[in-house]
């Protein structure tokens, strides 16, 4: 063995078992490939259509068992490579065998709701919320950018705000979309996606 395993778990907040629904605005990570990610090298895998079920118990799990789920997949990318997966989403990484670097630069949203809900008390606390200090720390960035001669963005849709980056729904997007996709599960098949059972019923998308 090379590389250490990454267990699979869902990302923050999604840990807390008394977490049992999905918020209804997405959050997600923004994965930026540095270099390949192959199965040999360790790729993330991860299980589609458990994001809106809220807590998936994955602690304790045979892991091994997790990267044999017939609905895992892994999740094979090249350098410049960009994925984006809710932080909901059950997944991991098993042990790397090659001798490759596999490094990922990680970008990770969060949303209103979820900060208000899960970081305002306990994370926050230990290492802060968003204050003047960060907030200027993110103008100074745009700044320096502009005095590289660096591409800046034009977008209107992400401005920075005393508040952060607020992003506003794109033109046919359904606001808190998720929520209407949650209520469509049946509380049976919820269960279900939650224990990772394998029945191939129709899978939330």
């Amino acid at each position: 063995e090379v590389g250490a395993a990454v267990p699979w778990h869902q990302d923050p907040p999604y840990g807390d078992p008394a977490r049992t629904t999905t918020f209804a605005v997405p959050s997600f990570t923004t994965d930026i490939y540095i270099d390949r990610s192959t199965l040999e090298n360790g790729c993330v895998w991860a299980i589609p259509g458990h994001h809106l079920v809220g807590h998936v118990p994955l602690h304790g799990r045979d892991q091994d068992d997790l990267f044999a789920h017939p609905q895992a997949v892994p999740i094979e990318m090249e350098p410049g490579d960009v994925l984006f997966h809710a932080v909901s989403t059950p997944h991991g990484s098993p042990v790397n065998r090659s001798r490759d670097v596999r490094r990922t630069f990680y970008v990770h949203n969060l949303c209103e709701d979820v900060r208000q809900d899960a970081y305002l008390r306990g994370w926050a606390e230990r290492f802060g919320g968003w204050d003047d200090a960060r907030h200027e720390r993110l103008a100074g960035m745009i700044r320096e950018r502009a005095q590289l001669g660096l591409e800046q963005s034009t977008s209107e849709l992400c401005p920075l705000t005393a508040d952060g980056f607020v992003t506003a729904p794109s033109a046919g997007s359904e606001p808190r979309a998720w929520e209407a996709r949650m209520r469509a599960i049946p509380e049976s098949r919820r269960q279900q996606m939650r224990a990772l059972a394998s029945a191939r019923s129709a899978s939330a998308r």
